[in-house]
């Protein structure tokens, strides 16, 4: 890990060093667990007089969530949790971690992410929706959902019979897996498109459309566009039409893309103005930039803050290291 990255926080636990406690009344606390008891009441005292203040403080922003992981956008920073453990539990109702590492920037659409352990971000930054990921030892383990080699995995820890590919996942960490298929698909994930590898090519599909279900049943579209080389590990990409495959190469993660008469439509992913444009495909109010998206394209979005959140994610897309 990079450890300049990380910013430890524990102003309650630090106190076990023996300094001396104030209360909220003025008096000193004798121990590192009065002091930590005197704060956590008077957390929960000021919640529980406005409990809608917690619930509106605390929701979830499941557009940012992974499986496996939930996701809470508190103050612009993005908190992270393994879903269902106690930290999210106490987190839900205004307890914040005393102990929890930061990462500046890091996040989907450059937002800075916390967590209460490195554990917890790694595994979050290497889920990936339709996988099961493992980490050991710094390496990403990936499997299909339905693969029937994960069983396998779970019980031994360690197939005798698998691919590895250094390099080509978050923070440019070794993936390994059953098969070479299945690192192309898990690298080329992402949030808005359904990848599948035939061949040794893949195929991008935007999620919900008809083609999508066409190839699902086994038939390939009969008219689609092909890019030699130009995919994830310089493999030949295929989609149904020039337009999915435009927004499929503009797609940055925290983001949802869209290509509209060749421009580009940009929407951070949990963006209230979505829905709307999901249901009529214009904004009465956006911002336009011409010829300032990927390969020249021009970019459109509900406002400038996110076209330049956008972009500097693009001209970054270097994966978020991993420990």
């Amino acid at each position: 890990m990079n450890r300049s990255a990380l910013i430890i926080v524990s102003s309650l636990l630090a106190v076990s060093a023996g300094c001396k406690h104030t209360s909220s009344n003025g008096d000193q606390a004798g121990t590192p667990s009065e002091a930590i008891a005197v704060q956590t009441a008077t957390v929960e005292s000021a919640f529980e007089a406005d409990p809608e203040k917690v619930a509106a403080a605390f929701k979830p922003a499941t557009a940012y969530g992974r499986p496996g992981y939930s996701a809470y956008l508190q103050d612009g920073r993005l908190w992270i949790f393994s879903t269902g453990s106690q930290e999210q539990a106490e987190f839900e109702v205004g307890k914040e971690p005393a102990k929890h590492i930061t990462r500046i920037g890091a996040g989907p659409a450059g937002l800075t992410v916390k967590a209460v352990d490195s554990g917890t971000l790694s595994g979050y930054f290497a889920a990936r929706e339709g996988f099961v990921t493992e980490l050991v030892d710094g390496r990403i383990w990936a499997f299909h959902e339905d693969a029937p080699e994960l069983e396998t995995f779970k019980r031994g820890g360690e197939l005798a019979k698998h691919v590895t590919r250094i390099g080509v996942g978050p923070g440019n960490t070794t993936v390994k897996a059953p098969d070479s298929e299945t690192i192309l698909a898990y690298v080329a994930a992402r949030e808005g498109f359904r990848c599948f590898v035939d061949d040794g090519r893949l195929w991008v599909f935007a999620d919900g459309i008809s083609d999508l279900k066409a190839f699902a049943q086994g038939g390939e579209p009969a008219k689609h566009v092909t890019r030699i080389g130009a995919g994830p590990m310089g493999c030949t990409i295929k989609a149904p039409d020039a337009a999915t495959l435009q927004a499929y190469e503009a797609a940055v993660e925290g983001f949802r893309v869209f290509s509209q008469e060749g421009r580009i439509w940009v929407f951070r992913s949990d963006c209230e103005e979505l829905p709307s444009f999901l249901a009529g495909g214009e904004l009465a109010k956006r911002v336009t930039r011409i010829g300032a998206g990927p390969n020249g394209a021009t970019l459109l979005a509900p406002d400038s803050a996110t076209l330049d959140s956008y972009l500097r994610a693009f001209g970054n897309e270097q994966p978020t290291p991993l420990r």
